[in-house]
């Protein structure tokens, strides 16, 4: 589970750019190269569009995600694991991944909302009830226990790690809660409390090894908008993932639990592929799922991926055509360029010749400008991005797929900078504007930014701006001083 997948291109930022890097070493082909590989690129870049991948040539989405619209609370939801009063709620359903149709677990989710709190109900089927921890503070995850992934700022999130909008809940068997949010570090805070309110039932018996007798458990949650700095209205979307933890025996490791979830990962403090949460005043229809031939009650969440995925792939179809004739045309148009050149250099008509090549030459010059302009460009949005950690410019270039070399003539040719001094003025950008806009101490403020010591912070800031960090606070937010 906590393993990520492994994707064609590992950066986010390479995946969307993909296209444009592939061009970024131009200058080193020579015109039969470019002429012999034109046609490659543009076929393999066909293939991912209408194969839908997502994660090769100029895809921004990895996956369709799906969509959970929730209603409004049609009166009063006690939080005592009883789930009479969910029979009319909207909901979808989890089930282990096992590839087999009698799966040993499965899990299904509804929800409802109103000002106050964001409710959840789980009713999650089970042959083998356990759970041994019992504190808040303790592994409720290494028990038979349901998670809540939640973001509030679906435009903010950043690939395979929490920022301070994410929140992960846990709920296990015996009613130990554990809770943690994001930081902007990308670590996450284990000290965070939300204060939830939860409540567990189940049917069998909990920590029996034989477990003849058990058949399932349920959980309500209810989670508060003010723990998560929401004001809840309609139409407010949030990303979601629901999970389930499956411990099969009494005695067991971290390897042996069974993990499975909503979107179907295997990393799930991953925000960018969580599905979609939407609140909605009005009622929401939708109809009723048969588990085991008993009606659950359960209204199925609205499933985009299956529509969306036809039509997809009939826009790929389409654009895979256009794709291969535009090809075709480039290659052809090159293979008559050539042969035109080659015609009049065989005639020994220098002037005409030298006019041609030093056409060439400067159409590969302005590619080569190009070029590196994009990189440039990626660089700077990989720094932006994470400019709080441990960076470099072999690591950056590593990411990227260009060498170090390359890398740094392209920012020194289009920022006018080398890598080290574009990192620091990014740096120091966005330490003026904590020191503006929050209260934290000097010393926070260089942390975040990602400077290891206040001291080396406070130099380089007083050498960029001629005054302290003190004094920039003080001139900006009207003699607020730093701690």
């Amino acid at each position: 589970m906590r393993d990520a997948k492994f994707l064609f291109l590992s950066d986010p930022l390479a995946a969307r750019g993909g296209c444009d890097l592939v061009n970024l070493r131009m200058d080193r082909r020579t015109t039969e190269q470019k002429k012999g590989n034109c046609f490659v690129h543009v076929f393999a870049a066909a293939w991912f569009v209408w194969a839908g991948n997502g994660v090769g040539f100029c895809q921004s989405e990895p996956e369709l995600k799906k969509v959970l619209e929730v209603p409004f609370v049609h009166g009063r939801i006690s939080v005592n694991g009883i789930l009479d009063e969910w029979v009319e709620y909207r909901g979808v359903s989890l089930s282990a991944r096992t590839g087999d149709d009698e799966s040993p677990s499965r899990a299904f989710v509804r929800t409802a909302w109103d000002e106050e709190k964001l409710y959840l109900a789980f009713r999650v089927k089970d042959g083998n009830l356990f759970a041994h921890e019992t504190s808040d503070a303790g592994t409720p995850w290494r028990d038979d226990a349901v998670e809540v992934y939640l973001s509030v700022a679906p435009e903010e999130v950043s690939e395979g790690k929490l920022s301070p909008n994410e929140y992960q809940f846990i709920v296990n068997l015996n009613g130990a809660v554990g809770s943690c949010r994001g930081t902007s570090l990308g670590t996450r805070d284990h000290s965070w409390d939300a204060d939830i309110l939860s409540g567990v039932r189940w049917k069998g018996s909990l920590n029996d090894s034989a477990g003849e007798a058990d058949q399932e458990y349920t959980v309500e949650i209810a989670i508060p908008w003010q723990a998560l700095g929401l004001e809840a209205r309609s139409n407010v979307e949030l990303l979601v993932d629901f999970a389930v933890t499956n411990r099969e025996k009494a005695e067991t490791t971290t390897e042996d639990l069974l993990y499975y979830d909503w979107a179907g990962l295997e990393k799930f403090g991953n925000p960018t592929r969580w599905n979609r949460l939407i609140l909605r005043r009005a009622p929401v229809s939708g109809s009723s799922e048969l588990v085991g031939g008993e009606k659950s009650g359960l209204s199925m969440g609205k499933d985009l991926s299956g529509e969306q995925g036809w039509v997809g792939r009939v826009i790929g179809l389409i654009l895979f055509g256009l794709v291969i004739v535009l090809g075709w045309m480039a290659y052809w148009k090159e293979h008559n360029r050539n042969n035109h050149v080659a015609s009049e250099a065989r005639r020994g008509n220098d002037a005409s010749s030298a006019e041609l090549k030093n056409e060439r030459r400067e159409s590969s010059f302005d590619e080569v400008s190009e070029g590196l302009q994009v990189l440039a460009r990626r660089v700077k949005q990989i720094l932006e991005q994470d400019y709080a950690g441990d960076l470099s410019a072999s690591s950056v270039a590593g990411r990227l797929r260009v060498s170090e070399r390359h890398m740094r003539r392209a920012l020194k040719g289009v920022e006018g900078q080398n890598f080290s001094k574009l990192l620091q003025e990014i740096r120091l950008k966005k330490a003026c504007q904590m020191l503006v806009q929050s209260d934290r101490s000097i010393s926070e403020v260089a942390l975040e930014v990602g400077f290891g010591e206040q001291s080396y912070f406070s130099r380089l800031f007083k050498k960029r701006f001629e005054m302290s960090p003190s004094e920039y606070r003080a001139t900006n937010c009207g003699g607020v001083k730093g701690r």
